[in-house]
C-alpha cells in the first residue's frame, strides 16, 4: 500500500480506516459478523413513505447533536451515560455508543498497547512523536476522553459489537458503512473464491444501503471499502482519493482542525497549518489531482441519482 493511500485513508476515516491495523485486545468481543446482513425493512415500509420536510430536519438535528457531542466529548463515560437511555430506540444513538466505545478500544490500543501491558501517557507520547503515522494530540485525546471508561467501567468496552448491531438494525446510515468495512476487511483474509464472492456481495449490499442517505460521512468510511474491489493497486489508490475528495465535497470533516488531518500532515513534509486535507491530497496528486476531482463529482452526482450500478464496485 503506497504512502498517499495510507495517508488518505487514515486522515478522513478519522478513527476507523485502513491505519487501525491492530488487533482489539482488553477482551474486546469480536465484531458478530452473521448479524450483519441488511435488515429487511418492515412490512409497511415496503413502500418507502415520503417524510415531511419537518421530520427529516428533526431527524437531521438529533443525529448532528449526537455527532458533536461525541467529537467534543472529553469525556466518553460520561458521554455513554448521557445517551444510553436514547439508545433504547435510536439508531443515532446506537451508532455513537458503539462509536464511542471504539474510540476507547480500537483506537486507544493503537497508542497505548504494549504487550500485556498498557504504555502510560508519556510513554505514548514518545511513540506518537516518533511515528509520522501517528499523532502527539491525539494520543492525548485518547487518554483524557478514555481514562474513565477504562478505570471505573471496563465491562463497557465489550459492548462495542452489540450496539453498531442494533444500530445497522435500526437502518442507520453509518451502521451500515461500518459493517461494511468490517466485512471488507474480510475480504483480505479470505482464501476461498466462493466466501470471497459472497462476501463481496454482502460488502456490496451494505454500501448501497448505506449510500441511500447521501451523507458525506457515509461517503468518507466508503473509501476504505471500495478500493478493495479495483483491478490493481494504483486504481485502488486512485478510487480511494475520488471517494476522499467527494466527502469533502459534501462536507465531511477535511478541515486544518479535523484529527484526520493531523495525521495527514504528519506525513507530508510540506504540509502547513492553514491547508486542509484537500489542499494535500492536490500536492500528493500533483497534474492528476483535476481529473480526480472531476471524477469526484461525478459520482457524487450518480449517488444523488441513485445511479448505484456505475459506482465501479
Amino acid at each position: 500500500m503506497s504512502r498517499v493511500r495510507i495517508a488518505v485513508a487514515a486522515g478522513l476515516l478519522a478513527a476507523a480506516s485502513a491505519v487501525w491495523l491492530w488487533s482489539i485486545r482488553a477482551n474486546v468481543a469480536p465484531v458478530p459478523q452473521t448479524r450483519f446482513a441488511v435488515p429487511a425493512p418492515p412490512p409497511q415500509a415496503e413502500t418507502r413513505a415520503v417524510e415531511t420536510a419537518a421530520t427529516v430536519v428533526k431527524k437531521a438535528a438529533t443525529t448532528t447533536d449526537y455527532a458533536a457531542r461525541f467529537r467534543d466529548a472529553d469525556d466518553l463515560l460520561a458521554f455513554i451515560a448521557s445517551i444510553r437511555a436514547a439508545a433504547e430506540t435510536d439508531g443515532a444513538a446506537q451508532y455513537y455508543l458503539y462509536r464511542a466505545i471504539r474510540r476507547c478500544t480500537r483506537e486507544y490500543i493503537l497508542y497505548f498497547a504494549h504487550g500485556d501491558r498498557e504504555r502510560t501517557l508519556d510513554q505514548a507520547l514518545v511513540l506518537a512523536q516518533e511515528n509520522s503515522g501517528l499523532d502527539p494530540q491525539t494520543a492525548r485525546d485518547l487518554f483524557e476522553q478514555c481514562k474513565n471508561i477504562r478505570e471505573q467501567a471496563p465491562s463497557t468496552l465489550t459492548e462495542g459489537p452489540q450496539w453498531l448491531a442494533r444500530a445497522a438494525e435500526s437502518r442507520y446510515p453509518l451502521a451500515f458503512s461500518a459493517v461494511a468495512r468490517e466485512k471488507a476487511r474480510e475480504l483480505y483474509q479470505t482464501s476461498k473464491s466462493d466466501r470471497l464472492v459472497q462476501a463481496k456481495a454482502e460488502v456490496r449490499e451494505l454500501a448501497i444501503e448505506a449510500l441511500h442517505s447521501g451523507q458525506a460521512e457515509v461517503i468518507a468510511d466508503l473509501a476504505e471499502v471500495v478500493p478493495r474491489f479495483a483491478d490493481n493497486p494504483g486504481a485502488a489508490d486512485d478510487v480511494n482519493a475520488v471517494w476522499i475528495i467527494a466527502a469533502c465535497q459534501r462536507g465531511a470533516s477535511c478541515g486544518n482542525e479535523s484529527e484526520g488531518f493531523r495525521f495527514l500532515c504528519r506525513m507530508d513534509a510540506a504540509c502547513q497549518p492553514y491547508e486542509t486535507v484537500i489542499d494535500l491530497l492536490r500536492r500528493a496528486k500533483g497534474t492528476s489531482y483535476d481529473e480526480l476531482d472531476a471524477r469526484a463529482r461525478d459520482l457524487g452526482e450518480k449517488i444523488d441519482q441513485g445511479r448505484f450500478d456505475e459506482l465501479g464496485f
